[in-house]
């Protein structure tokens, strides 16, 4: 019998590295992910002829996806010029809009665990209200799913051993803003974490859906700019959205 990697990468002719072997053969069938992107792709029918999952010109050309949430939202990887596993982007099914996620899938999975305690308002970077799912406690995370994401945030450079507690510890005391800034200084999911903190100032600032941003507290519109240059200097490919909300 084939396994789900041998199926994916003959179907895409993808070189997997064993982290994406892993995660297709063992992570994706046999773990309960936390939050709520949570479903696992279907492997066979994302290597069928004409594959539901790939919603053609609203997906990036260059993803498949790869984690569902159950309401037409994905996870999708990027595929590089070496037919290789690359970044992942949180794809919105509601209007093609995404964000990166960091370059591996446990870094996109800690980000879906921490956006459980992000405060329901209306949602104006990504999401959608209908699509959120109230948080559950970060400390009831099975071992084994511990492990594999404590392993696999390691192999990041600049995570320190311990990250992966420190974190859970913050969401478990309901600490939803130092959780991103965690993720922020770690490098993990950074450019997703970083507009969380950004949506989070401006509904801060401005609560009401009839607000300006214009009314913003200078020190707050300070924040917010230093925070987009922040990914500004990381790449370029989200300058034009970033660079518009630092404007105000």
């Amino acid at each position: 019998m084939r396994l789900p990697s041998q199926i994916i990468a003959d179907r895409y002719q993808l070189q997997l590295n064993q982290d994406w072997v892993h995660w297709f053969d063992v992570v994706a069938n046999e773990f309960a992910l936390p939050g709520c992107f949570r479903y696992a792709v279907d492997v066979n029918g994302l290597c069928g002829s004409k594959p539901t999952q790939i919603w053609p010109g609203f997906m990036l050309p260059d993803t498949l996806p790869v984690l569902g949430n159950g309401y037409g939202d994905w996870i999708c990887v990027r595929i590089d010029e070496q037919n290789q596993p690359a970044e992942l982007v949180h794809w919105y099914h509601g209007g093609g809009d995404w964000i990166p996620v960091g370059n591996h899938i446990a870094e996109a999975v800690v980000h879906d665990l921490v956006d459980l305690y992000r405060p329901v308002r209306k949602q104006m970077l990504r999401g959608a209200i209908e699509s959120h799912r109230p948080a559950s406690a970060a400390g009831n995370l099975p071992e084994s799913l511990r492990t594999w994401l404590d392993q696999s945030l390691t192999k990041i450079s600049t995570v320190q051993p311990g990250c992966l507690e420190k974190l859970l510890k913050l969401l478990s005391a309901g600490d939803y803003v130092n959780s991103l800034q965690l993720l922020i200084d770690t490098g993990i999911a950074a450019d997703a974490a970083t507009c969380d903190l950004v949506e989070y100032t401006i509904q801060q600032a401005v609560p009401s859906e009839h607000g300006s941003l214009h009314m913003m507290p200078e020190a707050d519109c300070d924040c917010i700019e230093s925070l987009c240059q922040s990914v500004v200097q990381r790449r370029e490919d989200l300058g034009c959205t970033i660079g518009m909300v630092s404007e105000f």
